[in-house]
């Protein structure tokens, strides 16, 4: 048996984790795989990602003899979760805020932020932004009059989220960073928002307090994912 890592986008098409790690000892960032009948270029790190961090993972035969004590002990590897964050860039300032609370669950590699300021120049954004947000495990939606009046937040970002919701496929969560009349919005009843009791973030007394309060909620969320799906490296 071989492991393998799914290509984002391209159903039943995959390559081999070991192919990926030969690449990323060759220190090739990306290399050209036929799928479908078409020449495509992968990112050797970004598949890697998906499944474990840099740093959790060896090369060549150090990642073998981890696996085999991992085989050997019966200790589960996770990876982390993939959270995307969806808002309106007139929020920014409260993006960078929540980045920064949701810190120590990065530092602790039990999650990866990605939003829509990590595309890197040259890229298509609107490709990146779909691939991101179909891989993702937890989609937070930063909600704000500005969020809601925004058409591609709105209709294409928190649409494609709640459906994959539904499908319990990912899970969403609403974080009211300004007042807003969003209890008007029926796609978004029955979703547990934060902060507690769905008070606004920059009414917040303690605005710190009110973060510490959202990255705990996140952090809890992403434990009760993993009883159900541990994260593995296989197949992941």
């Amino acid at each position: 048996p071989a492991e393998i890592v799914p290509l984002p986008g391209q159903p039943g098409e995959h390559v081999t984790y070991d192919e990926l790690l030969a690449w990323e000892q060759d220190r090739t960032r990306k290399f050209k795989k036929v799928v479908a009948g078409s020449v495509v270029e992968l990112d050797v790190q970004e598949l890697l990602n998906g499944v474990e961090l840099a740093v959790e993972r060896g090369s060549g035969r150090a990642a073998r003899d981890k696996q085999t004590l991992d085989e050997r002990t019966g200790i589960t590897h996770r990876r982390f979760a993939r959270v995307f964050i969806s808002y309106s860039h007139k929020d920014e300032r409260l993006l960078d805020e929540l980045k920064t609370h949701l810190s120590p669950l990065r530092r602790q590699r039990i999650i990866q932020t990605w939003n829509d300021r990590d595309i890197e120049a040259g890229e298509d954004w609107r490709e990146k932004i779909n691939e991101n947000l179909e891989r993702a495990d937890i989609i937070i939606l930063l909600v704000s009059a500005r969020f809601i009046a925004s058409d591609y937040c709105y209709k294409k970002e928190m649409k494609r989220a709640l459906a994959r919701h539904r499908k319990q496929e990912a899970r969403v969560v609403p974080i009211i960073v300004r007042d807003a009349n969003w209890k008007a919005i029926k796609e978004l009843k029955g979703l547990e928002a934060l902060p507690k009791d769905g008070k606004p973030m920059m009414n917040q007394t303690n605005r710190d307090t009110a973060w510490r309060e959202v990255s705990e909620s996140i952090q809890k969320i992403i434990e009760g994912m993993r009883a159900d799906d541990p994260f593995k490296r296989r197949g992941s």
